[in-house]
């Protein structure tokens, strides 16, 4: 009884020298931004239009909200109908809603089959990284006939259909849901 009054307590003490890490890191300028142009650029992004979940919109409204173009290139066959490049014709069709963040498929590619071992540039402890790019795609209500299934059951659709295009990739894949926040 006496060992676990304390082991919360005593669990956390591993953390010691990792927030002291992180502490030196964050107040340490030199070290921030030590990677700043090394990285691949920021794809293209695309222009999109989907009918929120947890927003009512009119009839002919939909949502405008952004996805990376190769992303919407390589996935838009399976979100037809929920996701649409084209632009509401109608006259305050397209809307673009104020701190509105839409549902997306958060999707990982490349993944490995085993860690390798790497060390945090900020807290200074192990990890193991599986590798792999990670991209997302917004998705929406089914935009000709909203309101007739859940935004998990159209996760869970959805994620059918791109777990079937990436059948045959390089490494591992993983489709995950960012949920919608209004």
């Amino acid at each position: 009884m006496g060992g676990q009054r304390y082991s919360r307590i005593l669990s956390a003490a591993r953390y010691y020298a990792a927030v002291d890490n992180y502490i030196k890191y964050i107040t340490d300028s030199a070290k921030q931004g030590i990677n700043v142009g090394k990285g691949t650029a920021r794809p293209k992004s695309q222009t999109l239009y989907i009918r929120p979940f947890g927003v009512s919109l009119l009839d002919k409204q939909l949502a405008v909200v952004k996805s990376a173009e190769p992303t919407w290139t390589k996935y838009k066959a399976q979100v037809t109908g929920y996701t649409t490049a084209t632009t509401p014709t109608t006259a305050g069709g397209a809307v673009d809603i104020e701190d509105y963040l839409p549902s997306r498929l958060n999707i990982k590619t490349g993944i490995g089959s085993t860690g390798v071992v790497k060390t945090s540039k900020v807290t200074g402890m192990k990890y193991l990284s599986y590798g792999g790019k990670s991209t997302s795609l917004a998705f929406g209500d089914k935009i000709a006939d909203p309101g007739k299934s859940s935004e998990t059951a159209t996760f869970e659709s959805l994620k059918v259909e791109v777990e079937k295009a990436l059948v045959g990739g390089t490494g591992g894949s993983r489709v995950t849901w960012i949920r919608e926040k209004v």
